[in-house]
């Protein structure tokens, strides 16, 4: 960082610079120095792309970096740099890469930023993000910081967007979060009781189900109008 300050003045090629800072900025997420990250990203990046009035659009790369950097540290300064991603911002979502949603999935998740979090998952939709590759673990801290009616609501549409090997993934990773390792993971996951026995629910209804001919049996309805019909036309040949 003190090296980027020091020399970045002195090269007249702005993309260079602008390159230099996201090979920084992804530095610091590496090793976790979110108020590193934040505090170039206020001098050198948001007075350029911040500004209200301001039209320029940022390579992906470094928003990518930026995003990377604060999440990685759990900082809040992800959200209102994603918000100006949006499409009536830079509109540069659908350039994201999977390992970008998933930083944004465990971020706003661990925060229990539940507006947060819908925000990110109503975008991925838009911009048809592989959900399905998006690492559980994320998924199952986004999904757990819903907890109003709304929120929950919003969830269990949401789900069916979901494969059917994915959600069994996720109900695996959610239990495990509750079970043996609910005591190793940090941020500890906050009880949401709804959410983890909806999906479980979730889970049994979007798997194949077994066939069962004992079950058939105990189903079974005979159709009394056919058989008496076929009864009076017997008798009347």
């Amino acid at each position: 960082v003190a090296d980027f300050e020091k020399v970045a003045p002195l090269v007249g090629d702005t993309q260079a610079v602008l390159n230099w800072l996201a090979k920084v900025l992804q530095l610091c997420g590496h090793k976790k120095a979110g108020d590193a990250a934040v505090a170039l990203w206020n001098k050198e990046g948001a007075p350029r792309f911040m500004q209200p009035d301001s039209s320029a659009v940022p390579p992906v790369s470094l928003i990518e970096a930026f995003l990377y950097s604060s999440a990685s540290s759990n900082k809040p300064d992800w959200k209102p740099v994603f918000e100006r991603c949006l499409a009536n911002g830079w509109n540069i979502t659908p350039k994201f890469s999977q390992r970008v949603w998933y930083f944004l999935l465990m971020t706003a998740g661990s925060q229990n930023d539940a507006k947060g979090v819908r925000m990110i998952l109503e975008e991925m939709l838009d911009v048809q993000v592989s959900l399905d590759l998006i690492e559980s673990g994320a998924v199952v801290r986004a999904f757990n910081a819903l907890t109003e009616k709304d929120d929950y609501n919003f969830a269990k549409k949401y789900l069916f967007n979901f494969s059917p090997k994915a959600i069994k993934r996720m109900l695996g990773v959610y239990k495990g979060f509750r079970g043996y390792e609910a005591e190793t993971i940090q941020p500890p996951l906050p009880d949401n009781e709804k959410m983890f026995y909806h999906i479980a629910w979730h889970n049994n209804i979007r798997q194949p189900q077994q066939f069962s001919p004992r079950q058939l049996y105990f189903n079974y309805k005979p159709n009394f109008t056919a058989s008496t019909t076929e009864n009076k036309n017997q008798s009347g040949t």
